[in-house]
């Protein structure tokens, strides 16, 4: 495993000197969480990869902070919000679409062990739902306390480890069967990437699957007009990009595809304002009834009211012709006999200016 470096002009994951810095619009994050660790971020943009990175890299000590403090806090209103509507029968999509992508190259009676990087524990909990607990050990890889009382409730051991250390593997034995992550890489400093990727390399048995979602963010249109700082967002990736670096350290690339709604560009250009509200990502319908006197608050409330009606149709569809995955019942007519049939339907299907990237790969 190599050091860590400091950024030297190139790019980390595909090794390109041609990168650009792109202009930071408002140097100051507009965060809920009132932290000031990510002011004056800049952003380089690789201009063969179209990887996008904030740099000088914040530390670890500071990232410790962060996450351990307000953002944990915020995440934990998330986590109970989130298990108080999937007690109520909403579906955790997250953890639905990872169970189908596992069920493409994978029999569940071949999987003893689960991981989880990061997370609140619902996605974990979808998996045990549906799959069982049945000679399946659920970790979770996470600081100490975080969630604790969840995760012992649910049986989840925790993993105390820095994935982004050398000696990760050295200290611990891992033959996970399958690592699962939910927007998680883009936390990373750029310089941490590779170190991160090959130890959940290591992490994997033979065979075994890395399953995950990361945000689309391809910068090159924002090469000119700039683009506002993207705070706890440290690592930006593309399709391309993603390939790459997966590619880098032996995994074969089983599915990976640009998935989700288009992204408003409003949402990367709005202006920051004191008296602006945070946006509440976890809480989606308390977005659309803010001060709409405000304009950026107009455009992203137009944006969802025009969208929403159109995802609940679309991903209500394609989870109910899916449903035999999970009872062992044919609901429609014809199964899907290939991952090209999976990825076919709306809930899944490629879209070339969507908002996330969603991979499979597998350990060589």
């Amino acid at each position: 495993m190599k050091e860590k470096t400091e950024f030297n002009g190139k790019c980390f994951i595909c090794g390109c000197s041609n990168i650009l810095h792109i202009k930071t619009r408002n140097p100051k994050y507009w965060t809920e969480y009132g932290s000031d660790i990510f002011l004056d971020r800049k952003i380089y943009f690789c201009k063969k990869c179209s990887f996008s990175f904030s740099y000088p890299f914040v530390s670890k000590e500071d990232l410790g902070k962060f996450y351990s403090n307000d953002f944990l806090r915020r995440h934990k209103q998330s986590q109970e919000y989130e298990l108080e509507q999937y007690k109520k029968g909403f579906l955790c999509v997250e953890g639905f679409l990872k169970l189908i992508l596992q069920k493409q190259y994978i029999n569940t009676n071949q999987i003893s062990k689960v991981i989880e990087i990061g997370g609140t524990g619902i996605v974990l909990k979808t998996w045990k739902d549906y799959i069982g607990q049945e000679n399946i050990e659920y970790y979770s890889l996470q600081a100490p306390g975080v969630y604790s009382d969840f995760f012992e409730k649910e049986d989840f051991s925790v993993v105390d480890n820095d994935i982004t250390g050398n000696d990760l593997i050295d200290n611990t034995t891992f033959d996970f069967d399958i690592v699962l992550s939910n927007h998680v890489l883009e936390h990373f400093n750029a310089n941490d990437l590779n170190n991160v990727v090959e130890n959940i390399y290591k992490m994997l048995r033979d065979g075994g699957l890395f399953i995950f979602d990361v945000p689309c963010d391809d910068f090159k249109d924002f090469l000119e007009s700039g683009i506002r700082n993207q705070g706890c967002h440290l690592s930006h990736f593309t399709e391309n990009s993603l390939s790459i670096l997966l590619q880098k350290h032996g995994f074969d690339i089983l599915y990976i595809s640009r998935t989700g709604i288009e992204r408003d560009p409003a949402l990367y250009n709005y202006p920051y304002l004191e008296d602006s509200p945070p946006i509440n990502y976890h809480h989606p319908e308390k977005i659309l009834w803010w001060d709409v006197g405000k304009k950026h608050n107009q455009k992203i409330r137009k944006f969802l009211l025009r969208k929403m009606p159109t995802m609940i149709r679309e991903n209500a569809a394609s989870i109910r012709d899916y449903l035999y995955i999970f009872l062992g019942k044919n609901t429609r007519k014809k199964k899907p006999t290939s991952i090209k049939d999976i990825i076919s339907t709306n809930i899944l299907s490629h879209n070339a200016k969507g908002n996330n990237l969603r991979a499979c790969c597998r350990k060589r």
